[in-house]
């Protein structure tokens, strides 16, 4: 990776996995770790393969050894997302951004672009695309109250096409029980209009049962965090995922139907 040289002021960027970015000039910097590679080939992968308006530029590593990433003019929302943001356009605008992404994923893995490939997260299989991993409105940046840019690459892996989109769906229709709404939003019509934006037969059905999976997964990930790190605030998050992966889990059929009798 090339080495950039910057004598700009920093400014400390808020929100989720921005966490300890700063903003240099038009640049972004974070700290590497031993994906970083990775995901900048990646990301140059992307940016040749379709996706060159919506995913960051690299810029290999600074003198601090912090990643470097092109800034995305925008607004971003870490906290609380403006009302607008539940607008049905921006909904269907979020299911065909991820179709676009992970479709210019494909043959990334096979590619002399990355030959020892590493991954912060695991990697799930089927692994159809490369899945961000967390495609929220807080890793979007928003232009003119519309979807410009898709940030926040550092946990992306390989893994199945449904289990981004049914985590995208948790947080855009939305499922998350910690969802600021102004209105009622009809979620079942909004999850088949945002299957359909992506394009591919899942059933409402198939996006609920991978977005259980997903939540369970990532309480399980939350409460190991929490362990490690000393931050118990982790604990409440892992408890607010199990309760929404409950809340929104299909009933088993085989019980329905036994009950029946």
């Amino acid at each position: 990776m090339s080495k950039m040289h910057d004598d700009e002021p920093e400014v400390r960027l808020a929100g989720g996995n921005m966490g300890g970015a700063v903003r240099i000039g038009q640049t972004v910097r974070r700290q590497a770790g031993p994906w970083t590679s990775t995901i900048h080939a990646l990301l140059k992968w992307l940016r040749s393969h379709g996706a060159t308006d919506i995913v960051p530029e690299p810029l290999g590593l600074d003198d601090h050894g912090r990643e470097i990433v092109r800034f995305f003019p925008g607004e971003t929302f870490p906290d609380e997302p403006p009302p607008w943001i539940w607008n049905d356009d921006i909904l269907i605008s979020s299911g065909e951004l991820l179709r676009r992404i992970h479709d210019a994923s494909l043959g990334f893995l096979d590619s002399p672009a990355v030959k020892h490939p590493v991954w912060q997260l695991p990697i799930h299989y089927p692994a159809e695309v490369i899945c961000h991993n967390d495609p929220a409105p807080y890793n979007f940046i928003f232009n003119e109250q519309q979807i410009s840019a898709v940030i926040d690459w550092d946990t992306a892996a390989p893994g199945p096409r449904i289990r981004d989109l049914a985590y995208l769906a948790y947080r855009m229709v939305p499922f998350a029980s910690d969802a600021v709404l102004i209105r009622p939003l009809n979620q079942e019509k909004r999850l088949s209009d945002l299957i359909a934006a992506y394009g591919f037969p899942y059933t409402n059905r198939e996006v609920f049962e991978a977005m259980s999976a997903r939540l369970e997964e990532l309480a399980d990930f939350s409460d190991s965090l929490a362990r490690t790190s000393g931050n118990d605030e982790l604990n409440s998050h892992a408890k607010r995922y199990r309760a929404d992966a409950n809340a929104i889990r299909p009933p088993d059929p085989m019980f329905a139907y036994r009950d029946a009798f």
